[in-house]
């Protein structure tokens, strides 16, 4: 799923290239509209009940929201220590 790097880069304050930008709100931004993008034809054609019924898609969802939730206790534990102390 296209939207966890973006979501995460977007948590960690990190700048990567977008399809909206150079910024980290420009990667949430973006990841969210993946998400969405993803969501729309899936709804659409399995309504919203159907959410929950294949676990591919279900599964990709928790997965996403575990990213997110845990996004920043990986940052602190993995983050590389800057120049300068800082």
């Amino acid at each position: 799923m296209n939207a966890m790097p973006h979501l995460l880069l977007g948590v960690w304050k990190a700048r990567m290239l977008s399809g909206l930008g150079f910024s980290p709100r420009a990667n949430s931004g973006y990841g969210l509209l993946n998400v969405m993008g993803s969501l729309a034809p899936f709804t659409y054609r399995y309504g919203p009940s159907g959410l929950g019924e294949p676990g591919l898609y279900s599964g990709a969802l928790i997965g996403l929201l575990l990213y997110f939730l845990t996004a920043k206790f990986f940052h602190s534990l993995f983050r590389a220590p800057r120049a300068g102390g800082g």
